[in-house]
């Protein structure tokens, strides 16, 4: 075991210096100066002029770094919660195609999991893929009862690669979060770990392909790979292999007669129906894992590469709801009270400033031309300012928000007339009448009769304890000095108020009786007239005082 830790601390340090030398290579020697990691990099490495660390040069560093650091990148392109948006766009450029595994390391490791010959299962298996990454490529396959098939193998010692780099990253994070804490690099980094740990496992990946199966295997119009759980491990996965056309071929599907309208409608449709009516969501449907497949007189649309999902539950999909009809509606109230659902409210945040901010947003977005509003950005826009304004969103809403401006931009690039507020309104009609349908009524009923039910159960119990520290003398009331000086506060203010008002009407009533009367009576040589008009003008500066107290209690209210 000890030899084991020492092999493993010594290929660390080794990756640690091919990190640290390309950061300051790639300019970034003023951090690695910070983090006093200078011993590690060479000379000529550290004469490197520092440089602006625009997307666009971190993108390349990430794909310098290899493909742990790349695939950080891509997860980080789909969370603009975490990083700006630009960075987001220049990440999902990120490539990492690599050389094939050869044939002979495929054919054994797919032997190895499946415990026999590639004969025994496989009618056919071509051994040049179709597909190859730094994690995992596809082999086109026919089985022995003649169904075409792809193979996806996880490169060997993959996992051993990321759980080394992994390491060095959380070290890097907690040097990086010393020097530049707004970047928040160690939440990023256990984020990315849980990531990797479904990516490098294959069974995650099985799951998801049957839940979306399963979901629209009745579908007339989206397509789903049928896995085949019997020949799959954690690093092998077979499942039906779709033939079609990549949405991001455009000239090959104008060539093939495909509807352009259609298939961006069919995206989105599917889209609003993963998540709320499955629950379980693709989270990144870009072009390069759509097909379009041509059925006898139908065109559908196939889905791809299910290694990253979301997962919506009934009660974030209602205030999800609430969230796009308020949007849809313009009214942002129902908006902010969504929005503050679905998050985690801060010691910083405040409902009013939040609601003015989503004002000005939605106000401007319903002011844009219809060929500008883009209903993905407003929903991310949404969210990233309830992030502003301190509401944690859980990280599947950022993945849903973010999978909406992914499937949007997808849409208008094959049809530059989509329209995705069209498409969600009858959808949110439909999915709001079954929310509140007797159906869905009952059943909520039921849940709440069930946790009180559950209430009622441990009343009993806390009775008793209640009861027990009243006789032990250990109940303890804490009563909040301030909350009584402020009720104190208010009771004066409205007794002082009361009081003057009554004063004020009484002086007015008098002081008209008195202005009433002859202009020759007098007292004390005054005439009364003049007493009444006095008694007018204090009547009046004690509606002045009134009117300033009440002002005061309100703001203090």
């Amino acid at each position: 075991m000890g030899l084991l830790k020492l092999r493993r601390d010594f290929q660390n340090i080794s990756r640690l210096r091919q990190i640290v030398t390309i950061l300051a290579k790639q300019g970034f020697y003023d951090f690695v100066s910070k983090a006093r990691l200078t011993k590690h990099t060479s000379l000529p490495s550290r004469l490197r002029e520092p440089q602006e660390t625009s997307p666009q040069h971190v993108r390349e560093t990430l794909e310098a770094l290899g493909p742990t650091f790349i695939k950080l990148g891509q997860v980080l392109s789909l969370r603009p919660d975490l990083i700006p948006y630009e960075y987001c766009d220049e990440f999902r450029k990120l490539q990492d195609d690599v050389a094939p595994l050869p044939f002979g390391v495929v054919k054994g490791l797919v032997e190895s999991e499946l415990k026999q010959p590639l004969s025994k299962t496989f009618k056919t298996f071509k051994d040049h893929p179709v597909a190859a990454a730094s994690i995992a490529q596809v082999h086109e396959a026919i089985l022995k009862d003649g169904t075409r098939v792809a193979v996806k193998v996880l490169r060997p010692g993959i996992r051993e690669v990321m759980r080394h780099d992994i390491d060095l990253m959380t070290y890097l994070a907690t040097k990086i979060d010393k020097h530049y804490p707004w970047i928040n690099a160690q939440t990023i980094i256990e984020e990315f770990k849980g990531y990797t740990k479904r990516e490098v496992d294959l069974s995650f990946e099985l799951r998801n392909i049957q839940r979306f199966h399963e979901f629209f295997k009745n579908s007339k119009d989206v397509v789903i790979p049928a896995a085949y759980e019997e020949l799959s491990t954690k690093n092998v996965l077979v499942m039906d292999f779709i033939k079609g056309i990549r949405i991001s071929d455009k000239a090959s599907l104008k060539r093939h007669k495909f509807d352009m309208h259609h298939l961006a409608s069919l995206g989105v449709q599917s889209m609003f129906r993963q998540i709320f009516e499955l629950g379980v969501f693709h989270a990144d449907p870009h072009p390069g894992n759509l097909l379009a497949v041509k059925k006898p007189k139908r065109q559908c649309l196939a889905f791809l590469d299910f290694g990253i999902v979301g997962f919506i539950d009934d009660e974030l999909q209602e205030s999800l709801l609430f969230l796009l009809h308020g949007l849809v509606e313009r009214n942002v109230r129902t908006v902010t009270r969504a929005l503050l659902r679905i998050g985690d409210k801060g010691a910083k945040c405040d409902p009013h400033q939040l609601e003015r901010a989503l004002s000005t947003i939605i106000m401007d977005w319903h002011g844009t031309t219809l060929r500008q509003q883009r209903a993905s950005e407003l929903i991310r826009k949404v969210i990233i300012t309830g992030v502003a304004h301190d509401i944690e969103m859980p990280s599947d809403v950022v993945l849903m928000a973010k999978a909406f401006v992914t499937v949007e931009g997808t849409g208008t690039w094959l049809d530059e007339n989509l329209n995705l507020t069209e498409e969600a309104k009858p959808f949110l009609q439909r999915a709001l009448r079954r929310r509140h349908s007797p159906q869905a009524m009952a059943h909520d009923l039921a849940a709440g009769a069930e946790d009180l039910r559950g209430v009622l159960k441990e009343l009993p119990y806390v009775a008793s304890t209640l009861m027990s520290k009243i006789e032990e003398g250990k109940l303890e009331l804490t009563f909040d000095k301030e909350e009584f000086k402020r009720m104190e506060r208010d009771r004066e203010l409205e007794t002082n108020r009361t009081t003057l008002a009554t004063t004020a009407a009484a002086f007015f009533i008098g002081s008209s009786f008195i202005a009433a009367l002859a202009q020759e009576l007098t007292v004390l040589g005054f005439p009364l007239w003049q007493l009444g008009m006095g008694g007018f003008l204090i009547t009046l500066t004690m509606l002045g005082i009134v009117t300033m107290q009440s002002h005061k209690y309100a703001r203090s209210g």
